[in-house]
């Protein structure tokens, strides 16, 4: 009878290395999960329910920079060195050093909103737009860099049940999209901040959650269900010839060369080029939240992974994990076996496809059996299997 007597996770971040041909993934063990990062001057940020991280090695681990315990932070821009989070109950954090150091912003600078603030973007002079509640549209300005805030009643305004995304380039102008009415998507464009609105598009097939634009002025929104369109703000949005998955898309960054890239539930990854699209989807993959472009055809995506249930024993024992203070090696033991069972150990880097660890075979023997390894490249989960 095989039974497995316990995990080890470590992974929720993933470092996907080239183009449009199938990525391949190795593992950088952060330990976190994001809905969202971004590149700034202090390196890269990440946000979750915590609060915001920052990681100095390219994704590899991550320092807890700022929490706000009552209030989530949902969504983050950089604009030089001003960093601006947005998040619940129309909440606003700001670092003016690049990241590194962060503090709310004042209430009295914050106009009355019964809502969260999901999505914030800058023009890169002290402008900036935040969108938000996931019920209604609301759309906030500062020209301050942030300290100040005011919601707008704008000529046209969108009308929405989600503003989910907003973003801006010299080309178009601000772009903001969401959900419509009876679930479809919208799409609509400012060229004087937010003051007067048109709509590029709506009825789309399904509720947008992300946005991006190119050094061109190309336009991509990936939403629900697999929706993946490209426009711009004087052409229709269409889907483009080549891969698509049914999977619901979170996120998508311009990449390099004006390609665009979107990633979503299960792993879904799209390269979106010149060519069409391609899908290189992880195998076995994560439910992608965020996706950041490295430059060198590299990408840092943030997901969760759903591990299988673990099996329990019927007999009490203990696995206990430990690191040699001295070799860095990895000490496994289950401190009680038994006489009539082969153990040995098995690796993964996804959760789902393991492997035996070579000459890790043992004999129960009624007493502790233990195990010592280094740490070997992706493989960052082990369990015991006992036979």
């Amino acid at each position: 009878m095989r039974q497995i007597l316990q995990f080890l996770c470590f992974l929720s971040l993933a470092l996907i290395v080239g183009g449009p041909t199938p990525a391949q993934a190795a593992a950088v063990g952060s330990g976190k999960s994001f809905t969202a990062i971004v590149q700034a001057p202090a390196g890269i940020l990440g946000i979750d329910a915590d609060g915001i991280w920052l990681s100095t090695d390219d994704g590899a681990s991550f320092s807890h920079v700022y929490s706000e315990a009552s209030v989530p932070c949902f969504a983050l821009a950089p604009s030089e060195d001003t960093v601006i989070a947005v998040g619940g109950s129309g909440s606003v954090s700001r670092s003016t050093d690049g990241g590194n150091n962060w503090s709310e912003v004042d209430a009295s600078g914050l106009p009355s909103l019964f809502g969260d603030l999901i999505s914030v973007a800058s023009r890169g002079d002290g402008v900036w737009l935040a969108t938000g509640d996931r019920r209604a549209a609301h759309i906030w300005r500062s020209t301050d860099d942030g300290q100040t805030w005011a919601e707008l009643n704008a000529p046209n305004a969108p009308t929405a049940t989600g503003l989910r995304a907003i973003a801006w380039q010299a080309d178009t102008g601000w772009i903001l999209a969401g959900e419509g009415g009876f679930g479809e998507g919208i799409v609509y464009q400012s060229s004087d901040d937010g003051d007067t609105w048109e709509l590029l598009a709506d009825g789309l097939a399904a509720p947008i959650n992300a946005v991006a634009i190119n050094g061109s002025g190309q336009i991509a929104v990936v939403g629900e269900g697999g929706l993946f369109l490209q426009g711009s703000t004087n052409s229709d949005f269409i889907s483009p010839a080549g891969d698509s998955v049914s999977e619901d898309l979170h996120a998508v960054i311009a990449g390099d060369s004006g390609s665009f890239v979107a990633g979503g539930d299960s792993g879904a990854l799209i390269t979106l080029d010149s060519n069409g699209t391609v899908d290189s989807s992880l195998a076995n993959g994560p439910d992608i939240q965020a996706v950041l472009s490295l430059g060198d055809e590299k990408l840092l995506v943030s997901g969760v992974y759903e591990p299988p249930a673990t099996v329990e024993r019927s007999i009490p024992f203990r696995l206990l994990v430990a690191r040699d203070a001295d070799s860095g090696d990895f000490v496994l033991t289950v401190e009680e076996t038994l006489t009539d069972r082969n153990y040995h150990i098995e690796s993964s880097i996804n959760l789902q496809d393991w492997s035996d660890v070579s000459g890790s075979e043992r004999t129960g023997n009624g007493a502790a059996q233990v195990w010592t390894f280094p740490e070997e490249g992706t493989r960052l989960f082990w369990r015991v299997v006992e036979l």
